[in-house]
């Protein structure tokens, strides 16, 4: 699937990739829909259309002849971006900078089969495909929390309820904050409902009025 402004899918047939030695063949179970792809449909995209999806999970379909470690069948979650650990960067722990990623989210991964390197496949175990699906997002969320250096005991503020300020609001409380603030626009009923179930002790609900700025 691809995606253009204002918000045209196209349905493609496009080759099944050849795969190279160490490159895995995965048959697409789910796929969501980022807030990057309703980006690139809404404003984004005006010119030709770009892939849709890179959110999801799948199963093994096939192998290159250097992949040892995965079969045909088995279950697994896809990283965007991987670093190959060959550059400088990689080598001295700094990922962010690598310069050698492998690039998954390039093809379209709301598709029948995507191809990714073997480094970026891990096995999504007792995971349900659902939740699987969500591992990208969530590790969004991880990287967030990891990055906020969060003091035990601490009073945390997250800025929106979507799907990662909501993971971000239960990492936030195994992480040790004592209280978690999260702030979400009033549209939503459901964010905000189900912030409050996932144990948020105040939620401020934006309701967009000059009334109520500071």
């Amino acid at each position: 699937a691809f995606v253009k402004v204002p918000f045209q899918t196209e349905l493609r047939d496009i080759p099944v990739p050849d795969l190279g030695a160490n490159e895995v063949l995965v048959r697409v179970s789910a796929c969501g829909v980022c807030g990057t792809d309703l980006h690139n449909a809404r404003d984004l995209a005006k010119g030709e259309a770009v892939p849709l999806g890179h959110e999801f999970c799948g199963s093994v379909e096939s192998t290159g002849p250097g992949v040892q470690d995965f079969r045909p069948g088995e279950k697994g979650i896809v990283e965007n971006h991987t670093a190959l650990a060959r550059s400088e960067a990689a080598k001295n722990g700094d990922l962010v900078n690598s310069t050698d990623l492998y690039i998954t989210m390039g093809q379209p991964c709301m598709a029948e089969f995507v191809k990714t390197h073997v480094m970026a496949l891990h096995r999504s175990r007792s995971l349900s495909t659902p939740e699987a699906a969500i591992a990208e997002p969530l590790t969004v969320a991880l990287d967030l929390v990891e990055s906020s250096d969060i003091a035990l005991g601490s009073t945390v503020a997250i800025i929106g309820a979507g799907p990662i300020g909501l993971m971000a609001l239960a990492l936030v409380k195994l992480k040790g904050a004592a209280k978690a603030v999260i702030a979400q626009p009033s549209h939503s009923k459901a964010r905000i409902a189900l912030a409050r179930k996932l144990g948020a002790d105040r939620v401020v609900e934006a309701v967009g009025l000059p009334l109520t700025f500071l």
